[in-house]
């Protein structure tokens, strides 16, 4: 196998941070798919912190709805 992916492109090894909009028409399939892993990543981090807010959000209620009964 040579240093050359399917397309003909020498593959990153570190690949560049994802640019929301940016041209794809000149990335390999190889960039593409770490493309969609980063991407992929992010969500998930993304809704990892969406779902922590979420929780504080609802024991903040909780709380100050504990407070306001007595």
């Amino acid at each position: 196998m040579g240093i050359f992916d399917e397309d003909g492109h020498m593959p990153a090894n570190n690949p560049k941070p994802v640019q929301v909009g940016e041209d794809l028409s000149q990335l390999s399939e190889a960039d593409l798919k770490e493309r969609i892993a980063q991407l992929q990543r992010e969500i998930e981090r993304t809704e990892a912190t969406l779902s922590e807010r979420s929780k504080i959000r609802d024991a903040a209620k909780a709380l100050f709805a504990e407070n306001n009964v007595k």
